[in-house]
């Protein structure tokens, strides 16, 4: 009876603390998984603020427990300069789920094969973002922090992935909004001020680190074939505001793809304040690629229920596109 009733308290704190903790997920950055540049990272225990402090222009963080996140959390990114790069790449093998937020002073980068969900919760802060399913080498790694250019990323798991933007992305003045991979899925809000927003799919993408802030991405290689059950290539459910800035939404894809390439019922605006500016370019490229049946047509760009508040909107024609005119 003795040992019996300690058994049962000891069981019982158990399942308490399951309950309490276990469905809540934590970050897990330290010093040690910072392998490009010098900074240092710290966790208040207590108030679950992790600050995160950049020395070096550039710094390459690589996290192998998971980038998951709470919503008690927040993290601040500390760095040099506007012009700073900080690229948070996870490598655990699990989806990305950030709940907290995030704020930075400089540019930020997420990177997860395996895809990033951005919560409901979360509202991300910085001068620019980019957030993608595609993943450098180590070499090229070695590169972006040397500051050679451009930076390749590419697709290494083609069954998994996907960026999904439940919650907030903000671009801080004069800043860029990013989002590249195999889906994108904008349900919750995405602003910049005096910058431009860009949606890119494709497989192999170049990221321009010439400028002292990243602005595009070029696609390099098409993808050729879409997730399990993937509907949509781009779907648009929340909104996508760009105050005297542009907005890009670029696709690229096997014309045999199983899958819509731009699916909205959501908010575009681009608003004009200066020239130049207030522009909506949709782009849908399709790669033939050779069969025996001589293959199928394209994916479809479907935007009805669409507010589309822009004063004007411009198609970038290439070869081999299709191009929708709103």
């Amino acid at each position: 009876m003795f040992y019996s009733k300690y058994i049962l308290t000891f069981l019982y704190l158990f399942v308490v603390a399951l309950f309490t903790y276990g469905g809540v997920a934590h970050a897990v950055l330290s010093s040690d998984d910072i392998v490009f540049g010098e900074g240092s990272i710290t966790i208040d225990s207590e108030t679950l603020i992790t600050t995160v402090t950049q020395t070096s222009e550039r710094m390459v963080i690589e996290v192998y427990e998971g980038f998951g996140t709470s919503s008690e959390e927040t993290i601040n990114i500390v760095q040099p300069s506007a012009e700073s790069i900080l690229l948070i790449q996870d490598l655990s093998g699990d989806v990305s789920e950030i709940s907290a937020d995030i704020t930075a002073e400089g540019q930020l980068m997420l990177l997860n094969t395996e895809g990033i969900v951005i919560d409901t919760e979360s509202v991300i802060t910085s001068k620019v973002i980019l957030i993608s399913d595609l993943i450098p080498s180590e070499d090229e790694l070695e590169a972006f922090y040397e500051g050679s250019g451009p930076f390749t990323l590419f697709d290494a798991d083609t069954d998994a992935g996907g960026i999904v933007c439940k919650g907030g992305l903000r671009s801080s003045d004069g800043g860029t909004i990013i989002l590249v991979g195999q889906s994108i899925n904008v349900e919750g809000e995405l602003m910049s001020a005096n910058g431009d927003i860009v949606l890119t799919v494709g497989r192999i993408v170049d990221v321009a680190l010439e400028t002292e802030l990243i602005s595009n991405v070029t696609i390099v290689d098409p993808i050729l074939s879409a997730l399990p059950d993937q509907v949509d290539l781009i779907t648009i459910v929340g909104s996508i505001i760009s105050l005297n800035g542009n907005i890009y939404i670029d696709l690229y894809h096997s014309e045999t793809i199983q899958a819509e390439s731009l699916n909205s019922e959501g908010i575009i605006n681009a608003v004009q304040i200066t020239e130049g500016n207030g522009q909506v370019f949709l782009t849908d490229n399709t790669f033939q690629e050779e069969s025996e049946t001589g293959g199928s047509s394209g994916g479809s760009i479907n935007l009805f229920c669409i507010l589309l508040l822009a004063v004007s909107t411009v198609v970038r024609k290439r070869s081999l596109s299709k191009c929708i005119k709103i």
